[in-house]
């Protein structure tokens, strides 16, 4: 008998799919501020800039005036002219999670930067979400290893607990922060590189 045909994937995929696009076009753009006539969209939401030279520019919508929407772009904006077209994103603000990004180097947007295949998520999880209570919040009392005899012995670190990390430029912050998630005894280590230089990232993956 021939095993049951599986459709969980193709249903993920559909579930995805958008049935209409609601359009705007660009009305003018005074320094890193997009206002256009269009499309209903909600603050936080994402758009595209469908450019004339064919660019698809990212924006995410910061507010409203005059009947007219604002939003910032999350890409460089050459090409971009006055009457362009704009469309809604109808997706929410969500991020790929699942097995398939582990090992994986990802841009702001989470696709792949490091010449890999495109990733096919297990889900989809809202960027932006309700804290939880600060009763429903776990005691932290578990130690986290991190592999530096020094913070271990001298400053432990705690399962779930906030570190900050602070200095000067060139002092080794992110050598630190490598050592660190090398060295540490957790099952994933997840690192955002934030505001890095592009050599300073490649250093960091390949040390």
């Amino acid at each position: 008998m021939a095993d049951r045909f599986d459709n969980s994937l193709y249903l993920r995929h559909l579930s995805r799919m958008t049935t209409y696009v609601a359009s705007g076009k660009v009305a003018q753009q005074i320094g890193l501020l997009v206002e256009s006539e269009g499309p209903a969209a909600g603050l936080g939401d994402f758009c595209e800039i469908r450019a004339a030279n064919g660019r698809a520019i990212r924006t995410q919508v910061i507010g409203f005036r005059s009947g007219k929407l604002l939003s910032m772009p999350l890409e460089e904006t050459d090409g971009l002219q006055m009457g362009d077209r704009i469309v809604a994103r109808s997706e929410a603000a969500r991020v790929p999670v699942g097995p398939a990004l582990l090992g994986r180097v990802l841009d702001g947007f989470g696709r792949p930067m490091d010449g890999g295949p495109p990733i096919d998520p297990a889900a989809l999880y809202p960027l932006y979400a309700a804290p939880p209570g600060p009763l429903a919040r776990p005691h932290i009392t578990e130690p986290l290893i991190t592999g530096i005899r020094a913070i271990d012995g001298m400053l432990p670190c705690g399962k779930g607990q906030r570190i900050g990390l602070f200095g000067g430029s060139g002092v080794g912050k992110s050598t630190l922060l490598g050592s660190m998630s090398k060295h540490n005894f957790a099952d994933v280590s997840v690192i955002a590189l934030i505001g890095e230089r592009n050599r300073e990232v490649r250093g960091f993956l390949e040390h």
